[in-house]
């Protein structure tokens, strides 16, 4: 089911700026047996990215009452809400007043997870560069071009995520995760101060990180040192933590080692209800 604005239709408006100009936001969120994991902390990101670029929120309540009428009793599903800053004329210029356009929406999930768990995943770096810019850095904004060009660089179906860089060839993300690199004992993740997504299960995973004591920071992650780390997982939402077991030939058996930091961290997230 798909509603818009509370209405059940597979419809948007083309005047939309969402639809024109990507003008809006969205996020992902894992679905278990009806219930919306880490929900608070994303309306908490989506009302973060909303004061950014000066769109109305929409309240908890409202999302709420979508919820209620389009998730069913599966044991999991993908929810997706999208909020764009609404219907506009011709030109950059927006609407005044305000009146956002909310998507709320349902697919099903990826049964395809349980195997990456257990064998870990092979990913590549992609030639497509992430866009700099620190006004949006950070949002999980409707402008995801970039991300759709990456994932076009390949069509093998033992790769399943491309790593993209900026202009200075430093690691970024993932064309739909983050990155974390164990060097030396010491979990490692790319600072997003001038690009990517500041994704819930990577805030997640530095806070279990820091409640399990184990060192922890954001850094500039160059390919050479990803290349030369222990152990490599992605992660977000909905996949929660993969493993990586190659980054294109370079193997890492230290993803999948139950006394590793990477499989500590996802036992610990699993336990405590933060993955599907």
């Amino acid at each position: 089911m798909i509603l818009v604005n509370g209405e059940e239709t597979v419809s948007v408006n083309v005047k939309d700026r969402g639809f024109q100009y990507g003008d809006g936001l969205f996020e992902t969120i894992a679905v278990k047996e009806g219930k919306p994991l880490l929900w608070a902390e994303h309306m908490a990101r989506l009302k973060t990215g909303c004061e950014r670029l000066g769109i109305p929120h929409v309240e908890e309540r409202i999302w709420q009452e979508d919820l209620a009428r389009i998730l069913d009793s599966s044991p999991r599903q993908v929810l997706k809400l999208v909020l764009s800053r609404g219907i506009g004329e011709r030109g950059y210029m927006h609407p005044y007043p305000i009146v956002p356009t909310r998507v709320c929406s349902t697919s099903a999930w990826p049964e395809y997870l349980a195997s990456y768990l257990q064998k870990g995943i092979r990913i590549i770096q992609c030639k497509t560069p992430v866009s700099e810019n620190t006004a949006l850095a950070g949002l999980k904004h409707l402008n995801r071009l970039e991300n759709v060009l990456a994932r076009a660089e390949w069509h093998e179906p033992d790769i399943v995520e491309g790593l993209l860089t900026d202009s200075q060839a430093r690691i970024v993300e993932g064309t739909m995760s983050n990155v974390f690199s164990v060097q030396n004992g010491e979990l490692q993740t790319p600072l997003l101060d001038v690009a990517g997504v500041a994704g819930v299960m990577r805030a997640k995973v530095m806070e279990f990180a820091q409640k399990l004591g184990i060192p922890h920071k954001e850094t500039r992650l160059t390919r050479a040192s990803v290349e030369h780390a222990s152990e490599l997982f992605v992660c977000n939402s909905v996949i929660g933590v993969l493993p990586v077991s190659y980054f294109e030939d370079r193997s890492y058996p230290g993803s999948l080692n139950p006394q590793g930091i990477t499989q500590t961290l996802l036992k610990a997230l699993q336990e405590a209800g933060c993955i599907a």
